[in-house]
């Protein structure tokens, strides 16, 4: 109240974009986007198995007794690593946790197999750091 009564005597006031102060670093996110087309219904029952570990992997699992949920135990983290012809590319990737799924079922046309399962899906995948970095993580090529 005080600084309002000296800023409307003094007719001045702060510069609030004079400076800017750190806060924090933040996670980073990462994104990957897969088409899979199934050619037979051995593979269209290979993608319903990738997609069912990945939301597994998705969720926590529980911990408690009988009915009640106690708590949740951490899912597992993934390490991704990006490389063309045996040799690293773009920045390395801190162990990181699946974030979120989606899937399309179908994405061009709305043809199915004889068993009832798609013959097409996009399959995203969104990761998210498990820890920030710093300097030396930058060093060291994250």
């Amino acid at each position: 109240r005080g600084g309002n009564v000296a800023r409307s005597v003094l007719r001045t006031t702060v510069n609030p974009n004079k400076r800017t102060l750190f806060r924090a670093v933040n996670l980073r996110d990462f994104s990957f986007q897969f088409k899979m087309i199934a050619n037979s219904a051995d593979e269209a029952e290979e993608i319903d198995k990738i997609i069912k570990f990945f939301r597994t992997e998705l969720y926590p699992a529980v911990t408690g007794g009988g009915t009640e949920i106690i708590g949740y135990n951490f899912p597992n983290l993934f390490d991704i690593e990006m490389s063309y012809d045996n040799k690293p590319v773009a920045t390395k990737i801190k162990p990181v946790y699946l974030r979120d799924i989606n899937t399309t079922y179908n994405p061009g046309s709305m043809g199915w197999h004889v068993d009832g399962k798609a013959s097409e899906v996009d399959v995203t995948l969104a990761f998210v750091e498990e820890r920030t970095l710093n300097k030396q993580d930058i060093a060291e090529g994250f």
